[in-house]
């Protein structure tokens, strides 16, 4: 297909970014799909701990102010968003309680589906099983953690494609994306066995979510020619939703225009 993408596209700022509070909610306007076949409302996050979510929904309705609203139930008109869950950047922050924890303490995570464990035995680096020793020490355990779990994320042949991770010297360290919009971070668990041995946060930097919907699973005939996406937040964050709408049936006239 030829042509620029704003030929086929319109795209609008739907919301912010604005930040918001624990137990916020906030909506887009009321967008007309008369002239459109597809709508999709692009959800942008920025720092989320693993406990936070935001939850995103699209609602049609039959004028701009919202007569007859109801929310969309269709595959797709319903998402949410949780703290390092499809991240574009993720950041641990390591902490150390107490010094001499039992031998064989273990501490793991759950990153883009490949397990990896740290140990308190000085014999356990096993790259193939992504199992890796860290000191033992209070005062280095938390910083050997962040720099022996970034060395096994990195590992060319066991790490985690398409992944970078980069150690501080605090015991922090941050996961980013090779190639941006290629994939995200999903870092779906964490625990210890011993939490005196390592303890540890985790927060995304930036994630992303989207809903949508075609003309055809809204009640177009019925005279629902509007949309629009409304969210609730858990988190003290800041949010940013694009408004993109496809399929249009003339050229779409785009909100900023470039020179």
């Amino acid at each position: 297909m030829s042509g620029k993408i704003s030929e086929f596209t319109k795209a609008d700022v739907g919301y912010g970014p604005f930040t918001i509070a624990d137990g916020g909610t906030g909506e887009t306007e009321w967008f007309s799909m008369e002239d459109y076949g597809k709508f999709m409302a692009v959800v942008t996050a920025s720092s989320m701990e693993t406990s936070e979510n935001i939850r995103v929904h699209l609602k049609q309705a039959k004028t701009s102010t919202g007569l007859g609203a109801t929310k969309l139930s269709n595959t797709g008109s319903t998402a949410t968003l949780t703290g390092a869950r499809r991240a574009a950047s993720v950041s641990m922050t390591f902490t150390s309680a107490v010094l001499g924890r039992a031998v064989g303490s273990t501490m793991t995570w759950k990153i883009n589906g490949l397990t990896f464990t740290a140990t308190s035995l000085t014999t356990a680096n096993v790259a193939a099983s992504r199992f890796f020793s860290i000191d033992t020490g209070a005062s280095t355990r938390a910083v050997s953690a962040a720099i022996q779990l970034s060395s096994a994320i990195n590992n060319p042949t066991y790490g985690v494609t398409g992944v970078s991770a980069t150690a501080g010297t605090t015991g922090n360290m941050t996961l980013t994306v090779d190639d941006p919009g290629s994939i995200t971070i999903d870092v779906s668990s964490f625990s210890s066995t011993d939490a005196g041995f390592v303890a540890g946060s985790l927060n995304s930097i930036q994630s992303q979510t989207y809903v949508e919907v075609n003309s055809q699973q809204m009640k177009i005939n019925d005279g629902f020619k509007f949309i629009r996406a409304e969210f609730s937040s858990s988190a003290i964050t800041d949010i940013h939703i694009q408004v993109l709408r496809a399929d249009a049936a003339n050229r779409p006239v785009p909100a900023v225009i470039t020179t």
